[in-house]
C-alpha cells in the first residue's frame, strides 16, 4: 500500500471536526485578528475601541479612556449607551432558560446591534466578531455596564462565563451610562508578546480622533510611558494639514465639505471631505479614503465619486468664468493635492477580507451628490472662488505644452544617458541572469565588503554606497540626475528614471535597503526612500522595495548567541530572562562578521525584511522634510517631541 492509499484510508468520519465558536477562534486566531504578534495584540484593543467609536457616531459618549497596564491588562471605558442587559428570546442556556443578552453578545460570533435594523446606523465592526474574539482570546475578561440606573458586571475566562448571568453590583444615575471592558490576552495564544505595538496603536488613535470630530481619547500606556489626550477639534480639516505640515501650501486653509445623502430605503450616507494643495514643482498627490473609519487603502466607489465631481466642477467653473477653452485632465487638477475622504455608510461592502476597497456603488452617488451641491455654493463665495481660480491656473501651467515638452526633453536626455551607462564598477552582480534575483543597496564600503562575503552569489547582488545620498526632495531634476551616487543606483537598475522609468526593465525582483540600525542609518534610509518615492514610485507600488532589519545587539548566554533587533526587544528580554548574560551592541554593519550578516540579514530562511508601502514612503518624506527643510520651528518641535526616545551610547 502506497502513501496516498494510507492517507485516503485515514481520511474518514472520525477525521471530521465541527468546532464551536470559541474553539474555532482559539484554534485559528489569525483568521480573525491577523496574527498573534504585537499587531494581533493591537487588533484586540482596536476591536473594543471600534465598538466605543460606533457609540460616538450614534451620538452617545464623546470620551473614551484606554489604559494599558504593566502586566499587559487593557481597560477601555466609554460613555455610550451600555451593552443591553436582560433575557434574550432567541438565545438559550444549556438548562433551557433564556440567556442574558450581554452574555450572548460576548459569546456568539456575528451577534450584536450592527446587523439588519439594529441599534446602529453605521458601524466599522462589520462582521460582529470583535468583542467576542477578544473574550475568547483572553484569560481574563470583565465587562461592567451602566444603563437604566443599574451597574452590571460579568466575568469570563477564555470566553467561558464565570457566572450564568450578569450580576447587579450597584446603582447609578439614569444619565450615567457606558461600557467598561477589562481584559488580559491569553499567553497560551500570544506566545511572542502580550504588548501591542505602541506606535501603531497611537497612529490608529490619532486617525480615529481626526475622523470623528469632537471625540476625545485618553490614552495611557504604563509599558511605553505614554500618557496622552488625543483630541482634534478641527477634524479632517486639521488631518490634511497635519499630513503635509512641513510643506509650502498653495492656499491657506483646507476646503471642507460635509453633507448627507438619503438612499431609496431612507438610510443615510454621511460624507466628509477635506483637501488642500501643496505648492511643489514635483508631481505629487496624497489621497486617503475611509469608510466607517476603516482605511480603504485601495480606494473604491467613494474615491471614484470624488474624482468625478472634482473634475466636473472645476472644469465647469473654468468654462463659466472663461478661464479655460478646453477640458483640463484630472491628473493636472489633482497635482499637489492632499485629500481625506471619509464616509459613514450603512451596510458597507468591502472587497476582500482585508477591507482595502469599498464596493458600494451608492457611495459614488452620495459623494457626487454632496460635492456637486457644495461646489455650487462655494462658487458664490469670494474666498473660495480665489482658491478655485488658483487651482485652475496651476493646472493649466502644469499642462502647458511648451513647459511639459521642455521638462520632458531635459528628463529624457538625462535619463537616456543613465540608461546607456554601463553597470557600476562597485556592483557585485549575481550569477543568475534569468531567474529570481535581488539587490542589496548597502550603506558604506566596509559593510558592502561583509555583505559580499555573506551573500548568496547565485541570486544576490551587492551595491555599496559610501556616505549620504543627495537630498532629492530639495534638489532640482538636473542636480538629482548628475549626482554620482544617484547615477550608480540608476545604472544598476537599468530602467530609467522619472517619466522614463519602466518597471518592466528593472534587473532585480527585490531591492533591499541595508543600513545601520541607528539614527544615521535611518537618515540614509530616508534619503534613499525619498529618491525611490519621487522618481521610481512604481517600485514601491509593486512591493519591490524592502528594508533589511539588522540586529542592534548580540546576546551571549552560555554557548548560545541571540540577536536582538532594538532596545525595546532588549528590555523585554531582560524582563523575561534577567541579566545573566553578556551583550554586544553593533555600532554598524561593518562591525558584523560576514557570517553574522548572512544569518541575520541575508539568508531568506532566517532574515526579517520589511516591505515598504506608499504610506511608509510618505512618512519618510514628511520626517525628512522636517529634518532638512527650511522651517526650523518644525525641526525644533520634532526634536522636543521625540527627545525621550533618544538613547545615548
Amino acid at each position: 500500500m502506497n502513501e496516498n492509499e494510507i492517507n485516503q484510508n485515514q481520511y474518514g468520519v472520525d477525521q471530521i471536526e465541527a468546532l464551536d465558536n470559541r474553539s474555532s477562534v482559539r484554534r485559528r486566531p489569525g483568521m480573525y485578528i491577523g496574527s498573534t504578534s504585537s499587531q494581533g495584540i493591537g487588533k484586540l484593543c482596536e476591536e473594543i475601541i471600534d465598538n466605543s467609536i460606533d457609540e460616538f457616531i450614534m451620538g452617545f459618549g464623546d470620551e473614551i479612556d484606554i489604559n494599558i497596564y504593566e502586566d499587559a491588562t487593557v481597560k477601555i471605558i466609554d460613555r455610550g449607551r451600555g451593552i443591553p442587559v436582560g433575557p434574550h428570546k432567541k438565545w438559550v442556556n444549556e438548562d433551557g432558560t433564556s440567556m442574558d443578552t450581554l452574555t450572548g453578545i460576548l459569546t456568539t460570533l456575528h451577534a450584536g446591534g450592527k446587523f439588519s435594523n439594529g441599534g446602529y446606523a453605521t458601524a466599522s465592526g462589520l462582521h460582529g466578531v470583535g468583542s467576542t474574539c477578544v473574550n475568547f482570546l483572553s484569560d481574563f475578561f470583565e465587562v461592567i455596564v451602566k444603563r437604566e440606573g443599574k451597574i452590571y458586571r460579568q466575568q469570563f475566562k477564555i470566553g467561558i462565563p464565570q457566572t450564568k448571568n450578569p450580576e447587579i453590583i450597584g446603582k447609578c444615575d439614569l444619565s450615567d451610562t457606558g461600557t467598561q471592558i477589562t481584559y488580559h490576552p491569553d499567553k497560551e495564544i500570544f506566545k511572542i508578546t502580550l504588548e501591542p505595538h505602541c506606535k501603531d496603536l497611537q497612529k490608529r488613535l490619532n486617525e480615529l480622533a481626526s475622523l470623528n470630530m469632537g471625540l476625545k481619547i485618553n490614552y495611557k500606556n504604563e509599558i511605553s510611558g505614554v500618557d496622552r489626550e488625543i483630541y482634534y477639534p478641527d477634524g479632517i480639516s486639521g488631518y490634511v494639514k497635519r499630513l503635509i505640515e512641513n510643506e509650502n501650501l498653495l492656499y491657506d486653509k483646507p476646503i471642507y465639505i460635509k453633507g448627507s445623502h438619503t438612499l431609496p430605503n431612507e438610510k443615510i450616507i454621511i460624507v466628509e471631505i477635506a483637501f488642500i494643495h501643496i505648492d511643489n514643482e514635483q508631481p505629487s498627490e496624497i489621497i486617503k479614503t475611509f469608510a466607517n473609519n476603516i482605511n480603504t487603502h485601495e480606494g473604491g466607489y467613494h474615491l471614484q465619486g470624488f474624482r468625478n465631481s472634482y473634475k466636473k466642477q472645476l472644469n465647469k467653473y473654468g468654462f463659466d468664468n472663461k478661464l479655460i477653452e478646453e477640458i483640463i485632465e484630472l491628473k493636472y487638477l489633482l497635482d499637489g493635492i492632499c485629500v481625506v475622504i471619509s464616509i459613514k455608510i450603512p451596510d458597507p461592502e468591502f472587497d476582500g477580507q482585508t477591507k482595502n476597497k469599498l464596493g458600494n456603488l451608492e457611495a459614488q452617488t452620495a459623494i457626487e451628490d454632496v460635492m456637486d451641491k457644495a461646489f455650487e455654493q462655494m462658487f458664490k463665495n469670494k474666498e473660495d472662488k480665489i482658491v478655485f481660480e488658483t487651482l485652475i491656473m496651476r493646472a493649466m501651467k502644469v499642462k502647458e505644452a511648451e513647459e511639459v515638452a521642455r521638462k520632458a526633453r531635459a528628463l529624457n536626455r538625462k535619463a537616456g544617458k543613465a540608461n546607456r551607462m554601463a553597470l557600476p564598477g562597485k556592483l557585485a552582480d549575481c550569477a543568475n541572469k534569468n531567474g529570481y534575483s535581488e539587490i542589496f543597496v548597502v550603506e558604506g564600503d566596509s559593510a558592502g565588503g561583509s555583505a559580499k562575503n555573506g551573500r548568496f552569489r547565485e541570486f544576490q547582488a551587492i551595491l555599496p554606497l559610501f556616505g549620504k545620498l543627495l537630498n532629492t526632495e530639495k534638489a532640482t531634476l538636473d542636480q538629482m540626475i548628475d549626482s554620482e551616487k544617484i547615477k550608480i543606483i540608476i545604472a544598476a537598475l537599468q530602467a530609467g528614471v522619472g517619466s522614463t522609468f519602466d518597471i518592466n526593465k528593472v534587473r532585480y525582483d527585490k531591492i533591499i535597503i541595508m543600513s545601520d540600525a541607528d539614527v544615521d542609518g535611518a537618515h540614509i534610509t530616508a534619503l534613499i526612500l525619498t529618491f525611490f518615492y519621487k522618481y521610481m514610485r512604481p517600485l514601491i507600488e509593486d512591493g519591490r522595495i524592502h528594508l533589511a532589519c539588522p540586529p542592534l545587539y548580540k546576546i551571549t548566554k552560555g554557548k548560545q548567541d541571540i540577536y536582538i533587533k532594538d532596545d525595546q526587544e532588549l528590555r523585554e528580554y531582560k524582563k523575561k530572562n534577567g541579566s545573566n548574560f553578556t551583550s554586544v551592541r553593533f555600532k554598524g554593519l561593518g562591525e558584523m562578521h560576514f557570517s553574522q550578516l548572512k544569518e541575520t540579514v541575508m539568508n531568506p530562511e532566517t532574515r526579517m525584511l520589511k516591505k515598504v508601502t506608499i504610506e511608509d514612503a510618505e512618512k519618510a518624506v514628511q520626517i525628512f522634510n522636517i529634518w532638512m527643510g527650511n522651517q526650523p520651528q518644525l525641526r525644533r518641535d520634532f526634536i522636543e517631541a521625540n527627545a525621550n526616545q533618544v538613547i545615548l551610547d
